[in-house]
């Protein structure tokens, strides 16, 4: 079991440090940003370019698997930097996720090969499959952690882009080191660890888009539309608890220690909409947003100097200001933006649940169903 160490030692790592690598990074950037990201993306280049030369070095024998993976790895990450983020050179905050993402390819990269090293010894299919099954899991919980903490977001996206990058290392990892035979059918041993395997990545990516992703969609017949995390009953709940709780303890910057009070993420995601869409001069949409705030977000309205930026609540001035500028419309026709594409209202958690136990059920009786029918006489 030993080979089994470094690749839980690197997701330890990986896990550990997810709530200080936005802090790191921010320093760096807001101190840095031009000198950060092109030191970065050189570094990221010279990495990928010695990566391919050592594997092309090593190509003696099963060349066709070999070239196969490089050119594949190599396809994968021309699509990822072409069409999937940024372009590092645009500057500004899509570099810098462009960045983070590429760092993310690195990572779970390289955790994919030393899976695929430690798999390798089964002789199976199972040595390209267990990996990515792995990496899907070890994914969520690196996204579970950045969404507990304050510094750092989670989003099922970002799980989905670290199997991206365990698919390039599977990929790389036929290259550099093929296995001079591999069985295409599992053996019972390898069936049971794919099975359970897939169990575990499917449940626990499960459970996180539950508890990332589902929400719920308010109807304000004064407002319109908007989304959040909490029912109505907890909305109410949250702000009257942090109308008291906040004049004694009030929130300060956020910190790797901490972790993430959802009330507060959202009604910073409706003051940050307000805002770009005042300074846009679409009194609409942010006299909607400060419609919203007002009503369910009041508590953080009246917090001084929050992150240094004042008091939240518009001035008499701007408010009368809205309210003169913006149209009158049907609110029955206005759903807030803020969130939309981040929480998901259906399917409830009921019908989701139950999909999920079915899915579940599927992988577990579906493989034994077939190896019982190709067993039989």
């Amino acid at each position: 079991m030993k080979r089994y160490l470094p690749p839980v030692l690197l997701v330890v790592v990986i896990v550990l440090a997810a709530p200080f690598m936005g802090v790191i990074r921010d320093v760096l950037f807001d101190r840095f940003e031009s000198t950060t990201i092109r030191y970065l993306a050189r570094f990221l280049i010279l990495l990928a370019s010695a990566a391919f030369i050592f594997a092309l070095t090593r190509i003696r024998e099963h060349r066709g698997w070999r070239y196969a993976g490089l050119a594949g790895t190599a396809g994968l990450l021309w699509i990822e930097s072409a069409y999937l983020s940024a372009p590092i050179s645009g500057g500004g905050i899509a570099a810098r996720v462009s960045v983070a993402e590429k760092i993310h390819l690195v990572e779970y990269g390289l955790l994919a090969l030393l899976l695929y090293l430690a798999c390798r010894p089964a002789g199976d299919i199972s040595m390209l499959i267990l990996p990515l099954l792995w990496v899907t899991f070890a994914g969520v919980l690196d996204e579970s952690m950045q969404w507990w903490v304050a510094t750092r977001t989670g989003d099922i996206d970002d799980i989905f882009l670290n199997v991206y990058a365990g698919l390039c290392g599977v990929l790389f990892s036929l290259a550099l080191d093929p296995p001079k035979r591999m069985r295409w059918r599992l053996s019972p041993a390898s069936r049971q660890h794919v099975t359970v395997s897939a169990m575990l990545a499917v449940a626990s990516l499960g459970l996180f888009f539950d508890t990332a992703h589902l929400g719920y969609e308010h109807h304000d017949p004064a407002i319109g539309r908007f989304r959040s995390w909490h029912t109505a009953d907890e909305l109410r709940a949250a702000a009257a608890d942090r109308a008291i709780r906040w004049r004694v303890d009030p929130p300060t910057d956020p910190s790797p220690w901490k972790g993430e009070d959802r009330y507060l993420a959202e009604a910073g995601w409706h003051a940050g909409h307000r805002n770009e869409r005042y300074d846009a001069g679409d009194m609409y949409l942010a006299a909607q947003a400060n419609r919203i705030l007002e009503t369910y977000f009041g508590p953080y309205l009246d917090l001084e100097f929050f992150r240094g930026s004042g008091k939240q609540r518009y001035p008499p001035e701007i408010r009368r200001e809205l309210e003169a500028k913006a149209p009158v419309r049907d609110p029955v026709n206005y759903l807030s933006p803020v969130l939309i594409e981040r929480i998901y209202p259906w399917p409830s958690r009921r019908q989701y649940y139950a999909a999920l136990v079915a899915v579940l059920l599927l992988i577990w009786v579906v493989p034994r169903w077939l190896w019982g029918r190709r067993q039989a006489p």
